[in-house]
């Protein structure tokens, strides 16, 4: 014998397998009882009732008279207890049977399958820039900025206060104290001792925009697809945001600053509109 609930026994239909659960009800002198037995969701269920004790009456319903009728009864005050698996009556499968046009009950429906989640496209985490001859990659705990020559050309003068530079710049963004060190394999190699992927995008413009020219994106960059594989441009319109064009200037998506910055960051034939 066992004690099941309505939840017990819709886990076990769902499996296809049988199941009984019985309430009884104390009160005001009377002594009555309410049970259910039943297989799959698309098999008859019967449902026995009367006083304990006596020749019970028997209704055959389905699952979704359970689903309704089984809470109404815990609310007058109906308990669970412990009952032992009652076969449907072969008269009922037999009758069901001819209802359905089979000579079995009809099993129920494997659930369909889930389809898994496809994975988001992995996030860059290294740029080089050829014509800077660097490159800025996320590696652990760190952020590596490696030369290939240092002092590069397009520094000039002042490549002796990079480090503190990039300290100072790395501090500001992060908006508390970023350690940095120059040094490791090679005098070429400085690190910032953060791997937060938004000061990692942060480094790459400030480098950018000190390298100057045609900006090179992150690598890997993942290929626009859909209506944006169209854009061509990115052209402010007020508010913070911006219209993203196509070759004919025709409009297609509304974007924040911050993802048309984007667009234009990583993806070297999006222009901005009058620059």
């Amino acid at each position: 014998m066992a004690t099941l609930t309505l939840n017990d026994a819709r886990r076990t239909m769902s499996r296809n397998r049988p199941w009984t659960f019985r309430l009884e009800y104390h009160g005001g002198g009377s002594h009555k009882f309410w049970m259910a037995t039943g297989r799959g969701r698309n098999e008859p269920v019967e449902v026995l009732y009367g006083r304990v004790g006596s020749k019970p009456q028997i209704i055959v319903k389905d699952w979704t008279y359970l689903e309704s009728k089984t809470p109404e009864k815990v609310a007058k005050g109906y308990s669970y207890v412990d009952t032992p698996y009652v076969r449907v009556r072969q008269a009922t499968i037999d009758a069901f049977a001819a209802r359905s046009g089979t000579t079995n009950p009809k099993p129920a429906p494997a659930p369909s399958p889930v389809p898994k989640p496809t994975p988001a496209a992995p996030t860059p985490d290294t740029w080089r820039c050829n014509k800077g001859k660097v490159t800025v990659t996320r590696k652990g705990r760190i952020i590596q900025i490696l030369f290939d020559v240092f002092p590069a050309a397009w520094q000039g003068a002042v490549f002796h206060t990079f480090k503190d530079d990039l300290e100072a710049f790395c501090t500001k963004h992060m908006g508390r104290k970023v350690g940095t060190w120059w040094g490791g394999s090679g005098s070429e190699e400085f690190h910032a001792h953060c791997a937060d992927k938004g000061l990692f995008d942060a480094l790459v413009l400030w480098l950018q925009q000190s390298i100057g020219g045609n900006k090179t994106p992150q690598i890997p960059v993942p290929a626009l697809t859909g209506p944006l594989a169209n854009i061509v441009s990115v052209k402010p319109v007020g508010g913070g945001m911006y219209h993203a064009l196509d070759s004919f200037g025709c409009k297609v998506v509304t974007l924040p600053s911050t993802s048309a910055r984007q667009l234009v960051r990583d993806h070297a034939h999006i222009s901005v509109v009058g620059l």
